[in-house]
């Protein structure tokens, strides 16, 4: 499994800001939608779809409607055991 010490690394590796031309490492913790353009409903379900790839876990439901911001994502990441 990922260590998330370099999650925006990560993030920026599974594509989904970068696709946006938003650099990953450049946004706050509390980056949410309203601070990223293109990070509307389709954008949020690529973001959970590109996570899940390259974390290699799986989200319930109730994790998706969560990630209402980096920080938010991070903790979903850990607690689904993303981290070693």
């Amino acid at each position: 499994r990922e260590d998330l010490r370099n999650f925006p690394e990560q993030v920026r590796r599974a594509g989904h800001f970068a696709k946006r031309g938003v650099d990953p490492a450049t946004l706050p913790p509390t980056a949410s939608p309203a601070d990223v353009q293109g990070w509307d409903s389709f954008g949020h379900l690529a973001l959970v779809e590109a996570l899940q790839s390259e974390f290699r876990v799986e989200f319930e439901v109730e994790d998706i409607a969560r990630m209402d911001n980096l920080a938010a994502i991070e903790q979903i990441l850990l607690r689904r055991g993303a981290a070693s």
